[in-house]
């Protein structure tokens, strides 16, 4: 089989996107010229892992071959969602979009049929953006997501059958996900793409449809104000289609238009030739919000975050600086929960909490000596728990959402700020920006480390063990549990849990101890 062109840009060890194109084996049989034209092959890596090596009759195959024609228009068709859209398609199922997709393919069985019909319309058209096996046209192509993740793009794999595939066509890979740098992604892919194109259009001068192709592709990379906006409304996701999006995007820039600084504080310049790279507060903030959010919430909480804007920069404090601990967002929820307890630890080292003299961590006074703001704030949209920002322009504030049941109490209450003090020390994203709505919606993996965190600094062992010591009743009972919650602060379940963890308890005990709690 004879190649034609072959290109392969970028670094395997991170990101590469390899195309070659061959002669039609059938010759152009059934397929039209510019189909026949695009036969060929094509390698997509990420961190040293072939994505396209498969098993195909007993041997090893590097590469994927079919028809590449609807591959090339569906990348240049879905360019700014595939590397801009975060948000999920029906809920925050996973931690990986690959996985979310499978996740959530069909609608609970309880559902009525209209809900059930907007589910899977609304599943499916997010699919078709960024899923690769929605270009296949009945090649065997690998499941690969791409997506955006916070100032990251996301390229997540798994192991879906193929319908039409052989019994032992199987592709190498098992199930992974990598968050990669925009630009690391973006240049490779467009370079490929481009020069595949230009070399179909020059082979097949008269075509229309790869003449109409090399347009969409030059778009792509005009640093347009036209295309900056695009890529904003995809980051910001208010609205679960592509109208809604734009539709409330143009109104949420309209209703802030007439107040000083709204367009600095909140989205910046995020210009790129390719990509938007970074990440802005507005982006952060609206990413980790549901898309059904209203608009008279997504009003008041950029209010709040044009009210916390410096122009001057160094707007946070020395204080908190110097705690920051950039770490990277956990591809596990396994691993994200020992992160936050890890975490927690090394900040009660530093920050220097006298454990000896208390018998709770009072996270009101370690915030107010950090110069974080806290406030309240009532949402419609009870499901937020609170929000949390900082970053060089913006000062670091926790607004805590009155409408969310879990915030009534004062042990509540204290466990959402340990757990936004968490994401202000550690959840900054590369242009240390932070904002970051916590709820159904916020990156799973994520919220398991603040979860985490913030239980091991409201009880950490050495208050744990002179409580539990000192309990007149076994700890792994109601009676004890509750004892202990009352005297750290904390509510009960969350005590359970930590102290569950903490006293190694095996599953049964966890479940009887939960059971005498609430014994319906």
């Amino acid at each position: 089989m004879g190649t034609r062109w072959q290109l392969q840009l970028g670094n395997t060890t991170s990101f590469a996107f390899m195309i070659a194109l061959e002669d039609d084996p059938d010759d152009g049989a059934g397929a039209t010229r510019e189909m026949t034209a695009s036969w060929g092959a094509f390698q997509i890596w990420v961190r040293g892992q072939n994505l396209c090596a498969h098993t195909e009759e007993g041997e090893t195959v590097t590469s994927v071959h079919w028809y590449l024609l609807p591959m090339l228009e569906w990348i240049a068709e879905n360019w700014q969602p595939l590397l801009h859209e975060e948000k999920l398609p029906v809920r925050n199922a996973a931690d990986d979009a690959s996985e979310a997709l499978y996740c959530t393919a069909l609608p609970p069985v309880s559902m009525a049929e209209d809900a059930a019909c907007s589910w899977e319309t609304n599943w499916y058209a997010w699919r078709s953006r960024h899923a690769l096996e929605a270009c296949r046209e009945g090649g065997l192509f690998p499941d690969v997501v791409f997506r955006r993740f916070r100032d990251r793009v996301e390229v997540s794999w798994g192991e879906a059958q193929l319908a039409g595939a052989p019994q032992d066509f199987k592709f190498l890979s098992s199930r992974g996900v990598d968050r990669l740098a925009p630009n690391d992604v973006a240049v490779p892919l467009f370079g490929v793409l481009r020069a595949a194109v230009q070399f179909l259009a020059d082979e097949l001068p008269a075509s229309v449809q790869l003449k109409t192709l090399i347009r969409r592709v030059e778009t792509i990379r005009l640093a347009s104000t036209e295309s900056t906006d695009e890529r904003l409304a995809w980051m910001v996701g208010l609205g679960q289609t592509w109208s809604e999006m734009q539709k409330d995007w143009k109104l949420l820039k309209r209703n802030l238009s007439k107040i000083p600084n709204a367009a600095n504080a909140l989205w910046g310049d995020l210009r790129g030739d390719l990509v938007a790279e970074g990440s802005c507060q507005i982006a952060l903030m609206f990413g980790s919000s549901a898309p059904t959010l209203e608009m008279a919430d997504v009003l008041k909480l950029a209010q709040k975050g044009i009210a916390q804007y410096v122009p001057s920069g160094n707007a946070e404090p020395r204080s908190l600086t110097k705690l920051v601990r950039k770490q990277s967002a956990p591809l596990d929820r396994r691993v994200a929960f020992e992160d936050g307890y890890r975490l927690a630890e090394e900040f009660l080292e530093l920050f220097k909490i006298d454990l000896e003299k208390s018998e709770q961590v009072n996270v009101e006074v370690v915030l107010q000596r950090l110069k974080v703001d806290v406030g309240n704030l009532t949402l419609r949209d009870w499901r937020i728990r609170a929000i949390a920002m900082a970053g060089p322009h913006h000062r670091p504030a926790i607004m805590v959402n009155t409408s969310n049941a879990f915030n009534g109490g004062s042990a509540g209450r204290r466990f959402t700020l340990a757990h936004e003090l968490c994401h202000i020390l550690h959840d900054r994203d590369v242009g240390r920006e932070l904002s970051l709505i916590s709820g159904p919606w916020a990156p799973l993996a994520i919220e398991r480390r603040a979860n985490a965190f913030a239980a091991m600094l409201l009880m950490p062992v050495q208050l744990v063990k002179r409580a539990i010591a000192e309990l007149p009743v076994r700890e792994d009972t109601a009676e004890g549990v509750r004892t202990l919650a009352r005297r750290l602060g904390t509510s009960a379940s969350a005590t359970v849990e930590h102290v569950g963890n903490l006293q190694q308890w095996d599953d049964a005990t966890r479940e009887r101890v939960r059971a005498e709690m609430d014994p319906d």
